[in-house]
């Protein structure tokens, strides 16, 4: 980035909301742990405050359709819901997969 995209970056981040400066509520904050949490069993990290990984795979339609910081808690609650379910389905593939290994 040079002298003009930086200052042009913080021009934005002076313009942000007050919503978006303030900390997050604890029934938020609890839900975004858990999110993080369930991402993280889905191999899926922020790494070096790196979060680019994370709020690509919010993204997808089927997951969020947004990016953590901008959920509600409903949304939040919801994503965990999917994620669960990615999850219960990925180990239900991984253990037919190791069955059919095992008999093959």
């Amino acid at each position: 980035l040079d002298g003009p995209q930086i200052d042009h970056l913080i021009d934005g981040l002076r313009q942000l909301p007050e919503v978006h400066r303030r900390e997050a509520a604890p029934e938020i904050r609890k839900a975004r742990s858990t999110v993080l949490n369930l991402l993280d069993d889905l191999g899926i990290k922020a790494k070096n405050g790196n979060w680019k990984p994370v709020n690509d795979y919010l993204m997808q339609p089927r997951i969020a359709g947004k990016v953590l910081y901008d959920m509600t808690a409903e949304d939040l609650k919801a994503t965990a819901k999917r994620l669960r379910v990615v999850i219960k389905k990925r180990r239900a593939e991984n253990e037919e997969r190791e069955r059919l290994a095992r008999e093959n």
